[in-house]
């Protein structure tokens, strides 16, 4: 007979040898970003905002960037895990240069920081529309 000590020490043994796969498997599971997503953002100019629409094949993401003006451009980037990064050229009165998005999704919700052509950073987040 196994006493009472050994026989909590063996059940703890086998629930953590069953749980650890299943965590695992959840913490490794990429996020789906599939879908029509609002950004929001303050830069020098004062609050932005665009409207992402990405497509997600495993862990290559490709989309749409529409700022409020109607004006498009492709994107493309890769979700890890909840880690997201994306990126997008648009264009400006200085030019065309290029917005980094780096950030973690938590469900229908991202949020990171935003470099502006390489220099400027700024502070996101992101909401599922759709």
């Amino acid at each position: 007979m196994i006493s009472g000590g050994k026989s909590r020490f063996i059940w703890a043994a086998v629930l953590l040898l069953i749980a650890t796969p299943i965590i695992a498997a959840a913490a490794a599971e990429t996020a789906d970003v599939s879908g029509t997503w609002k950004v929001m953002w303050t830069a020098q100019e004062g609050p932005q905002s665009a409207t992402f629409t990405f497509s997600q094949e495993g862990e290559k993401l490709s989309g749409t960037y529409t700022d409020p003006g109607e004006h498009t451009s492709p994107v493309t980037g890769e979700v890890k895990g909840h880690a997201i990064e994306f990126a997008v050229d648009v264009e400006s009165d200085e030019g065309t240069f290029t917005l980094t998005f780096r950030g973690t999704v938590r469900g229908d919700s991202m949020e990171g920081t935003m470099t502006a052509g390489g220099e400027d950073v700024f502070e996101w987040s992101g909401t599922k529309t759709d």
